[in-house]
């Protein structure tokens, strides 16, 4: 209900300015996502979902090109609340977009045992990662991709190496504007993580 809410830019305004609780609601969501696909992706599918089209509501309020064309004093001060919101205001567990791209290499490292293609997780993490590599968070999302993928517990942290990371990076960056192939590139990642699992797994069982 509250991600459906926020799609309405009077709500979404409203709630960014004067509710507390919003804030605190985004920092939970932030901290919870990619717990609950660790436990148990498929029972926690629908919630993991609306807690992703919560955060990506924020997101594109903070775009200019959401309300391309509308000048008027509140669609401006919307933009302005949701950047600070995001990448600016000290939530009780740190500013939100580090932490965002952190969460969403988490899901994709939770979702790969369960198949790529199955659900709708890895598709609903793409259109987050999409929408913070498109608008103006452009930069630190960019920057902090990296480093996040290559912290993830091994052996999902050594999958990609550097040059591969950069390829990757630059392969998101030109696919942004095309949903289904960004979406594609993602879901390829998971599957790679998925691969890189097996061959671990076979490894100890070997040793």
């Amino acid at each position: 209900m509250l991600a459906e809410a926020l799609r309405h830019w009077n709500l979404a305004l409203l709630a960014i300015r004067s509710a507390q609780w919003l804030t605190n609601v985004c920092d939970a969501t932030i901290e919870v996502v990619a717990r609950l696909v660790e436990e148990n992706q498929a029972v926690h599918e629908r919630t993991v979902c609306a807690m992703l089209r919560f955060l990506r509501n924020i997101l594109l309020w903070g775009d200019p090109e959401t309300c391309k064309g509308d000048s008027a004093p509140e669609v401006v001060e919307l933009q302005k609340q949701a950047q600070v919101l995001v990448a600016e205001r000290p939530l009780p567990h740190g500013v939100a977009l580090q932490r965002i791209i952190v969460t969403l290499a988490r899901l994709m490292a939770a979702a790969a045992p369960n198949g790529a293609s199955k659900g709708e997780v890895v598709p609903s993490t793409a259109e987050v990662l999409r929408t913070v590599l498109t608008g103006p968070f452009e930069y630190a999302a960019g920057a902090g991709l990296p480093a996040a993928l290559r912290a993830l517990p091994a052996p999902l942290g050594e999958a990609l190496s550097d040059p591969d990371l950069q390829r990757l990076l630059q392969q998101l960056k030109m696919e942004k504007g095309d949903n289904r192939r960004f979406t594609r590139t993602v879901v390829g990642l998971v599957d790679q993580f998925a691969v890189c699992l097996k061959k671990a797994q076979f490894s100890g069982c070997l040793s």
